[in-house]
């Protein structure tokens, strides 16, 4: 099933939408390899390694939307309740980038294929909300860290940020992930997962290369399966799964006008 899901494209002008749209439903998933190269990734990431603080972190919740415009934010995710009131059991760190500060880690490239890759599949333009706000529409690149001995995001699908997208105006959703570490390298046991289309979990970065970019729609179930829970977890260790993430954010002064521009209430 992996190999039915890998789509080979070396840049975005050849990048055939329908054919990505066609994989995506007969898989649950795609990979497309070839945009982002490995090198880049693996340099980037010593680049985090060297600048990561761990007493930067900032408490699951509570903070204003505004934060996230800043250079960098950095939370440590922990607890079951998502901002939405769903339940949503999670162990990991977030790290917001804005596209200018990810360039000291040589991610501004990464994040911003990322993006128009996310564009293009949701039949938007290629640089929508990149580089300025685009119908109130703006592009936090994050990185997800899993940290080893217990780092985990229980199985989900994406149905909050579909629908806040599709009340502004997006014509569909898709979520890009691009691959950052490996299974038996960057750490032994669980790790990033997605539901095929026969309900089975592909442990997908035992078959991926770094750069290569997952993408599944709303309809995907995924999650993050227990990083290394052998292991003594250390929150100040930067060990574990690694993942870049660039979701279309909408503009809003909380998560409860958020919610009602969804048309929705917080449970």
């Amino acid at each position: 099933m992996t190999e039915t899901a890998l789509i080979k494209v070396q840049t975005l002008s050849t990048l055939d939408v329908d054919h990505v749209h066609k994989v995506t439903r007969s898989c649950g998933y795609s990979i497309l390899r070839g945009l982002v190269p490995s090198e880049e990734i693996q340099e980037s990431k010593k680049l985090l390694r060297a600048w990561f603080d761990p007493n930067r972190d900032n408490a699951s919740r509570g903070e204003s939307p505004s934060v996230l415009e800043a250079d960098f934010y950095q939370k440590f995710l922990l607890g079951a309740t998502h901002p939405s009131g769903e339940h949503r059991p999670r162990c990991h760190r977030t790290i917001y980038f804005s596209l200018n500060f990810a360039e000291r880690f040589l991610l501004r490239n990464t994040f911003t294929t990322l993006a128009r890759v996310r564009n293009l599949v949701a039949g938007l333009p290629i640089n929508y909300a990149i580089n300025n706000d685009s119908d109130g529409f703006w592009t936090p690149a994050r990185i997800h860290h899993y940290p080893k001995g217990g780092g985990f995001l229980v199985q989900h699908r994406d149905n909050f940020t579909p629908i806040v997208q599709q009340s502004g105006g997006v014509p569909s959703y898709s979520q890009p992930i691009v691959v950052m570490s490996r299974r038996g390298i960057d750490y032994s046991d669980g790790g990033g997962f997605v539901l095929d289309s026969r309900g089975e979990r592909v442990y997908y970065e035992d078959y991926c290369e770094l750069g290569d970019i997952i993408l599944y729609t709303g309809d995907t179930i995924h999650g993050v399966e227990d990083v290394d829970p052998h292991l003594a977890f250390d929150q100040k260790s930067f060990d574990g799964r690694l993942s870049g993430l660039v979701t279309l954010y909408r503009r809003a002064g909380s998560y409860e006008e958020i919610l009602q521009l969804a048309g929705r209430t917080i449970s």
